[in-house]
């Protein structure tokens, strides 16, 4: 187990990948062209900043914490597709994701998945 920032965003990136791509599978029998466009609703930096936007108010004191330190991390280089502070943010999102699936809380990532997609659907 891992506690370092840009780890559990590494583990996060995945964990957040397998929970868009089962989403879209949950959309229904879709040609994969149709796949890849949801998997595109929540790829990239940008996105994901606006989606951890979304999350903050539901997040426990501890989640928080572990978005702080995550946000606060310092990467070597930020994507030119990006400012600094939205891979920041993306970052955090990625590392609250691997922080919950290193602990085994796959109920609160479920819960906190439905609410992205709710909230990123309705905005």
């Amino acid at each position: 187990m891992t506690d370092s920032p840009l780890a559990l965003a590494f583990l996060g990136d995945a964990v957040f990948e397998l929970y868009v791509r089962e989403a879209a599978l949950a959309e229904g029998d879709l040609p994969v062209r149709k796949l890849n466009e949801y998997t595109e609703r929540f790829s990239g930096a940008v996105k994901q900043a606006a989606l951890l936007d979304l999350l903050v108010p539901l997040l426990t004191p501890e989640e928080a914490d572990i978005v702080r330190r995550c946000k606060n991390a310092k990467p070597r280089r930020i994507p030119a597709s990006c400012s600094a502070a939205e891979y920041c943010k993306a970052t955090a999102l990625e590392g609250l994701f691997g922080s919950l699936w290193q602990s085994g809380r796959q109920e609160r990532l479920q819960e906190l998945f439905a609410a992205v997609c709710r909230r990123h659907t309705d905005s």
